[in-house]
C-alpha cells in the first residue's frame, strides 16, 4: 500500500509496475466517483477519500496529480471550461481569451509535440519518466498511441476543480428521465408545471432519484446546470435579485411563455420564502414567550412581585408581536390564492378567447356577448388586484392595555399558588390524621383524648 501512496518513479525502471499502478488508481478514482455520485471535487478531497483505516496515511498529491492529469487527457475528467455548457461566471472576454491561447499557443504546442513523439518515441518516453520524478504535472505516461495521448499533461493544483464525465452523463440521464416520467397527477411537489425553491428541488430529488446516496450541493449545481442546456424548455432555473434560486418543470407540449419563469412564478415563490420566514419568527418569538412565563411563576413563588410583573408586562409584548405576525401571514395567504385565482382566471380567459376565435374563423358568427363577458372578467381582475394592496393593519395594543393584561395574568397566577398551597396543607393534616387514627385503633389512646382528631377531621370537611 505505501507503494502505491508514494509518488510515481521513472517509468523506464519498471514499465509493467509503473502501468499496474497508474490503472489502479485511474479505475479506484472512477469507481469512487460512481459509488458516492461525486461529480464535482478536488485534489484534497481525492486525498481525504483514500485515507488508510488507520488514519495516518495519505496518498502523496504528487502521486494523485499525475493520476488525475492522465485522467483528463484520456478525457475521463473535465475542468470548469469543458463542461457541455457554458457556465455563468465567463464572460465574453474569458471566452475570447481562451480562443486565443487555445488556437495560438496550446494548438502549435500539441502539434510540435506529436511531431517530436513521433521522430523519436523511445526519447521521448524517457523524457516524459524524468519529468514525472521531477515535477509530475507537465509529462506524457506512455508512448502515445491516439491524439489524446499526444496531448500534453494539464496542470493540476489544489484548488483546480475536475469534474467526472461518467458519473456525470450517468446523472443527468437519470434526471432526464425522471422529468420525462412526471404526471400533474403526482403527490410529489415536483409535477409538469410546477415552480419552486432550488433547495426545496434538490433536496425533493435526495428523496425520490437519490434516495440510496444523495447528492453534495456542488455536484448538483453541475447535475442541474447541464440537464437545464439538455432538456431545453423542460427545465429552467433563475436566481432572483434577492439572492433565491428557483426552478420550474415543464411539461413535453410547454413552450414561449408556459415555459419560462414569468411574473406569477416569482411572486408566488417570494410570498412563500416570506411566510416562512414570518413562521420562523413566530415559533422564537412563542418559545421566548414561555420562558418568561415560567420565570415570572418562579419570581412570584420567590416572592417577588415586581419582577414578576415586569416579565409579564415583556410576555405581553410578545404576544402582540406574535398576533401581528399571525396577522400577516393570514394576509400573505389570501394574497397567495388571489394571485392563484388571478392566475387561473387568466389562463381561462385566454382560453376562451382562443375559443371565440376558432368560432369566428370557422363559423363566421360575431360573439358579442363573449367579448362582454371578456371585458367584465377583466374589470373584476383590475378590482381584485386593487383589493389586494388593501389588507387589515391591526394596531400594536398600548402599554396601558399591556400593563391590565400583565396584572391580570398575575392575579390569576397568585390564585393559583395560593389553591396550590392550600392543597398542600389539607394533605399534609389528613396525613396526620391517618397517623393518629392508626395508634388509637391500637389502644395506646384514651377515649376522651381520641375525640379530638375526630373533630380534627369535622372541622377540616366543614
Amino acid at each position: 500500500m505505501a507503494v502505491l501512496f508514494s509518488p510515481f518513479r521513472v517509468r523506464d525502471t519498471n514499465p509493467e509496475g509503473w502501468d499496474l499502478k497508474m490503472n489502479f488508481w485511474t479505475n479506484a478514482i472512477s469507481r469512487w466517483c460512481l459509488q458516492t455520485r461525486t461529480v464535482a471535487f478536488t485534489l484534497e478531497d481525492v486525498r481525504r477519500a483514500f485515507l488508510r483505516r488507520d488514519g495516518h496515511q495519505l496518498p502523496h498529491p504528487d502521486c494523485l496529480v499525475l493520476v488525475l492529469s492522465t485522467m483528463k487527457r484520456r478525457g475521463a475528467l473535465m475542468t470548469d471550461q469543458e463542461l457541455p455548457v457554458a457556465r455563468n461566471a465567463r464572460s465574453l472576454g474569458r471566452s475570447l481569451l481562451s480562443w486565443s491561447v487555445n488556437s495560438l499557443l496550446l494548438k502549435p504546442l500539441s502539434v510540435g509535440w506529436s511531431l517530436l513523439t513521433s521522430s523519436n518515441a523511445a526519447r521521448a518516453d524517457s523524457a516524459d519518466s524524468g519529468q514525472y520524478s521531477s515535477s509530475s504535472t507537465t509529462s506524457s505516461t506512455s508512448t502515445p498511441t491516439s491524439p489524446q495521448e499526444e496531448q500534453p499533461l494539464a496542470s493540476i493544483t489544489a484548488e483546480t476543480k475536475l469534474f467526472s464525465r461518467e458519473t456525470l452523463d450517468l446523472l443527468v440521464e437519470s434526471v432526464e428521465g425522471h422529468l420525462k416520467g412526471l404526471t400533474s397527477t403526482s403527490s410529489s411537489p415536483i409535477k409538469p408545471g410546477s415552480c419552486l425553491r432550488y433547495h426545496h428541488f434538490t433536496a425533493q430529488l435526495n428523496k425520490t432519484l437519490f434516495a440510496g446516496r444523495p447528492l453534495d450541493e456542488a455536484s448538483f449545481a453541475v447535475v442541474i446546470e447541464v440537464a437545464e442546456a439538455k432538456t431545453g424548455a423542460r427545465l429552467k432555473t433563475m436566481t432572483l435579485d434577492d439572492g433565491i434560486r428557483i426552478v420550474k418543470i415543464s411539461g413535453e407540449s410547454a413552450a414561449g411563455s408556459e415555459a419560462a419563469i414569468n411574473q406569477t412564478d416569482i411572486s408566488l415563490i417570494k410570498l412563500e420564502a416570506t411566510r416562512e420566514l414570518l413562521e420562523a419568527e413566530v415559533d422564537r418569538l412563542s418559545e421566548e414567550a414561555d420562558a418568561l412565563r415560567e420565570e415570572a411563576r418562579q419570581a412570584l413563588a420567590g416572592r417577588s412581585r415586581e419582577k414578576a410583573l415586569l416579565l409579564l408586562k415583556r410576555k405581553k409584548r410578545l404576544e402582540a408581536k406574535i398576533t401581528a405576525k399571525d396577522t400577516a401571514i393570514d394576509n400573505i395567504e389570501a394574497i397567495y390564492q388571489q394571485v392563484l385565482d388571478t392566475h387561473s382566471a387568466t389562463a381561462i380567459t385566454r382560453a376562451l378567447a382562443y375559443a371565440n376565435a376558432v368560432l369566428k374563423q370557422r363559423s363566421g358568427v360575431v360573439l358579442s356577448d363573449l367579448e362582454d363577458t371578456m371585458t367584465a372578467i377583466e374589470d373584476t381582475m383590475s378590482d381584485v388586484a386593487a383589493l389586494s394592496s388593501e389588507i387589515n393593519r391591526p394596531l400594536a395594543p398600548g402599554d396601558a392595555g399591556v400593563e391590565l393584561d400583565a396584572e391580570e395574568e398575575l392575579d390569576q397566577m397568585l390564585k393559583e399558588l395560593e389553591s396550590e398551597k392550600k392543597e398542600a396543607v389539607i394533605l399534609d393534616r389528613l396525613d396526620r390524621l391517618k397517623i393518629a387514627d392508626e395508634e388509637l385503633s391500637s389502644g395506646e389512646k384514651e377515649e376522651g383524648v381520641a375525640q379530638t382528631p375526630k373533630k380534627q377531621l369535622a372541622d377540616l370537611q366543614a
